[in-house]
């Protein structure tokens, strides 16, 4: 822009000089050509003799017409009838024009020159600035085309980021709340994993005969304060029950208890101190029972210990499993000697579920018979005690369950 600037002030003040070396050039010319003095016309030569009536003009010397007068000579004009001469009228000589020196012509001359080198100098200069200005603003535009690019890049950039953003915070909340389920599972697998550890164990020590009465907390029944003599004669108190009658053979205790759906552990310890063919047992899961006086006990079963020298030959003690059917039929359907004598206490332990049809008999500690019960006996409203001739004796009766 300034280089622009003064070049036009260089124009102006070269059309000023032009200006007035084309005065000063034109004023010397005239001043050539112009004639020193001028010459006086020559006088014009006489007049005709007027005719009577108007007469044309004839032209002066100096161009201007006269013509005559009709009246009669003018005042102060000579005489009509004598040759007056018209008067002439001379230019006044011009004076002479000044001369421009040849010094001054040359001086001009040649600032023009330097002032035309420079114009070029500057209009070279010029071009080159614009040939810059052109390549800046051709730079310029390319760098604003390039960060409306990068703003638009940004922008779409920045959205990309925000739906990341929210999409990583929507995907921790999952994760945060698949931790939790996991810690939740975590814990449950541990609770599981020690319920197992404690199953296993309780498994080996059932196995061995050893139940842990810890993993059957919820007691149902504790001694005989709800029991009821139904078939012999009975002695009662709170732990203690003993039948009496030696002709007794289908002795009944009756205590209703409802059974169904999950596992149930009969306890008891029993004795029997009378002579020859003895018995004790207990039916559990008794439903249907009709008959008060009844060999069987309705649809039940019946673990029992028994001895019968007269029969076997023998006095050592079978356990035996029965499946009562009604309050008449029932069927052996296990018979094993075990080495305990029914003479002696018996810390009998049953544990029945009902759901796999395993039922295990424990005596003392040890396991006695385990037993696949195939029968369908799933639930009963009541528990008897039974005996067979006097001296059976029931303490520290329990029935329990694990929940």
């Amino acid at each position: 822009m300034r280089s622009r600037a003064l070049f036009v002030a260089l124009m102006l003040a070269s059309l000023g000089l032009f200006g007035l070396w084309g005065q000063e050039a034109s004023t010397g010319t005239e001043s050539e050509t112009a004639p020193a003095a001028a010459s006086p016309a020559p006088a014009p030569a006489p007049a005709p003799a007027a005719k009577a009536g108007p007469t044309a003009a004839a032209p002066t010397a100096t161009g201007q017409a006269t013509t005559a007068n009709p009246a009669g000579p003018a005042p102060g004009s000579a005489p009509a009838g004598t040759n007056a001469s018209p008067t002439t009228v001379e230019p006044s000589p011009t004076p002479d024009a000044a001369t421009v020196p040849a010094s001054e012509l040359a001086q001009a001359t040649e600032r023009i020159g330097v002032l035309n080198e420079q114009i070029a100098s500057l209009t070279k200069e010029l071009d080159t600035a614009e040939e810059r200005l052109g390549s800046v603003t051709k730079d310029l535009e390319a760098e604003k085309a390039a960060r409306e690019s990068d703003a638009e890049a940004a922008g779409a950039l920045q959205s990309d980021l925000f739906a990341t953003v929210d999409t990583a915070k929507t995907e921790a909340e999952d994760l945060k709340a698949k931790l939790a389920e996991r810690d939740g599972l975590a814990d449950k697998l541990a609770s599981l994993e020690t319920e197992k550890e404690r199953l296993v164990a309780s498994l080996g020590a059932e196995q061995q005969g050893r139940i842990d009465l810890a993993d059957w907390p919820v007691v149902l029944v504790s001694g005989f304060d709800k029991a009821k003599p139904r078939i012999g004669k009975w002695k009662l108190s709170a732990n203690y029950a003993e039948q009496l009658n030696s002709k007794e053979f289908f002795s009944r205790l009756e205590m209703p208890l409802e059974q169904k759906a999950k596992p149930f552990l009969y306890r008891f310890t029993a004795n029997s101190n009378g002579d020859g063919w003895v018995g004790v047992g207990i039916h559990f899961f008794s439903s249907d029972v009709k008959s008060r006086r009844g060999y069987g006990e309705g649809r039940s079963l019946l673990v029992w210990f028994t001895r019968d020298p007269a029969v076997r030959k023998t006095n050592a003690t079978w356990l035996q499993l029965y499946r009562s059917d009604t309050d008449v039929i029932m069927e052996r359907v296990l018979d094993a000697k075990i080495e305990e004598g029914i003479g002696g206490l018996l810390a009998v332990e049953v544990l029945y579920d009902p759901a796999s049809g395993n039922l295990s008999v424990t005596v003392n500690g040890r396991l006695a018979v385990r037993y696949r019960a195939w029968f369908g006996i799933d639930q009963g409203l009541s528990v008897s005690l039974r005996t067979l001739g006097a001296g059976g004796r029931f303490t520290d009766f329990e029935v329990r369950t694990r929940e």
